[in-house]
């Protein structure tokens, strides 16, 4: 497979990191808390429970799921950053632009 074709593939696949973008603090971050009540608490009644604020946020498990992902969005905004300034485009800065039209400043502000 020629450097080219894989770069294409990895640039589409990365794109896909926009999908954890609603589950910050937005649209699906109720059913991100479900999720994770269900992991650690079989007999939670996680269906039932009332999803906890972002800003109580108690829940340890999702509590490092969003350091990770902010560390992740954090590592291919500077990377693109990076290449931008050298005035390259690269799989950092498609990633970013993809990250940046799916409200990515509004996610992480979500998670201060």
């Amino acid at each position: 497979m020629n450097q080219k074709v894989l770069e294409k593939k990895a640039t589409e696949k990365m794109k896909n990191l926009v999908e954890l973008i609603p589950y910050m603090g937005m649209k699906k971050y109720d059913d991100l808390l479900k999720m994770s009540r269900r992991y650690y608490d079989s007999t939670a009644f996680a269906e039932r429970e009332k999803a906890t604020l972002l800003q109580h946020l108690d829940d340890l498990v999702v509590h490092e799921l969003f350091i990770s992902i902010i560390q992740l969005i954090n590592l291919f905004c500077e990377e693109a950053d990076k290449s931008e300034k050298l005035g390259k485009e690269t799989i950092f800065s498609v990633v970013s632009q993809s990250l940046n039209e799916a409200s990515r400043e509004n996610a992480l502000f979500n998670c201060l």
